[in-house]
């Protein structure tokens, strides 16, 4: 079907509200717009990401993650065989909670940081 190889671009609210939608469940690819979107609706995204069990490839580039709770995003991270993260802004206590998390188990094959 669709929805099982389809990628989707978070650019707005909107896109945000559609990922909670039941078709999209099954989406392998997401793109997130740098600076669309603001700390907490970046957080949603997050907290989303970790519902979406066969997500491949998440591009969160270019966007301000620094406010999004580390613990939160090494979950996302895990969950994720592709992840970029460059030029996010992220602390440095966001890329330790990250890095010791994909040091164990993790679906992670690829994770841009930078």
């Amino acid at each position: 079907s669709l929805w099982t190889w389809g990628l989707v671009e978070v650019a707005s609210r909107g896109d945000l509200d559609m990922l909670h939608t039941r078709r999209l469940q099954h989406v392998q690819q997401i793109i997130v717009e740098g600076g669309q979107l603001e700390s907490l609706e970046l957080e949603e995204l997050v907290r989303a990401v970790v519902r979406l069990t066969r997500l491949k490839y998440l591009d969160l580039s270019d966007n301000n993650l620094s406010s999004v709770e580390p613990g939160l995003l090494s979950e996302a991270v895990m969950e994720v065989e592709e992840v970029d993260m460059s030029n996010c802004q992220l602390t440095s206590q966001q890329v330790e909670t990250i890095l010791t998390a994909v040091s164990g188990q993790t679906k992670l094959k690829t994770l841009w940081l930078d």
